[in-house]
């Protein structure tokens, strides 16, 4: 049964499967726009990628 308030995102690089809280704790510590971001990065091999799956990134 899943825990409430996990939300488990995976990384589209690595496949890494994590709960986004965790992944912001760790990959995005010293960000400074934590607060209202829409992005996610990977703890494990630092992909950043959209959090909506239909939203476009401009490089």
């Amino acid at each position: 049964m899943p825990s409430k308030g996990k939300r488990i995102v995976r990384c589209p690089s690595c496949y890494f499967a994590f709960d986004i809280s965790y992944g912001r704790a760790m990959a995005c510590s010293g960000c400074i726009s934590l607060v209202q971001c829409d992005m996610v990065k990977c703890p494990k091999c630092g992909y950043e990628f959209p959090l909506s799956p239909g939203r476009k990134r401009l490089l």
